[in-house]
């Protein structure tokens, strides 16, 4: 798998394909995804996810009540989610 596949998988990860849609679109058999392909898919996910969070806090910070709720249900997720690994 060179590195212009796995950034092609990382785009399609952020843009929340399944791995099932990914192989459909790349032409990969599932059963060639290997770890890397993996990886690559999670972290276009998470990347996805930070942008939106930043996006929240953002219009949070500018006073918006409705991302600012969003914005301490992320926090508090986050901190229960922090106990609980400890």
């Amino acid at each position: 798998m060179n590195d212009e596949k796995l950034t092609e998988v990382e785009e399609l990860g952020r843009l929340q394909f399944s791995i099932d849609d990914i192989c459909i679109i790349l032409d990969i058999e599932e059963k060639n995804f290997n770890d890397k392909m993996l990886r690559a898919r999670e972290k276009g996910r998470l990347m996805a996810s930070s942008e939106v969070r930043k996006a929240i806090l953002k219009q949070a910070s500018n006073g918006s009540t409705p991302a600012q709720k969003q914005m301490m249900e992320l926090i508090y997720n986050a901190s229960f989610e922090t106990e609980k690994d400890i």
